[in-house]
């Protein structure tokens, strides 16, 4: 994942994600309910990634990816569980990606960020997480 620029601009970091991990509770009939526990949130700036080749992504096996630019360097770790917030599925579900795959940033620059890939759909789910690239 190349980068495009040195720096984000600082206005730019207005999306709040939360990063976290899942736990389960059991409801009156016996059957277990997942849901998202937030760990910490930062601020995030959505990011676009060119590439030379498009391809089309539809049908089951449909994947939805995001890029996102956080200040915190080092904070973020591969297969952390993410939501964005008012992002939801048609169900009306709070979408919960997975942290796919993190570009580190240069820690002695303060203006240097990390480079986030955010991945939902196509299997990732709340019991499997895609191993990073």
């Amino acid at each position: 994942m190349a980068r495009l620029k040195s720096y984000v601009e600082l206005y730019r970091y207005t999306v709040p994600i939360e990063f976290g991990t899942m736990a389960s509770t059991e409801d009156k009939d016996g059957t277990s309910r997942p849901f998202f526990v937030p760990s910490f949130t930062l601020k995030a700036a959505s990011y676009t990634v060119l590439s030379g080749e498009q391809s089309l992504n539809s049908g089951p096996n449909q994947q939805e990816e995001n890029y996102y630019a956080v200040q915190e360097i080092n904070k973020v770790k591969l297969n952390m569980l993410a939501r964005i917030q008012g992002v939801k599925t048609d169900k009306g579900v709070d979408k919960i990606y997975t942290v796919n795959q993190v570009n580190l940033g240069n820690g002695y620059d303060p203006r240097s960020y990390d480079l986030l890939r955010l991945v939902w759909g196509n299997g990732v789910e709340v019991g499997y997480r895609n191993a990073g690239v």
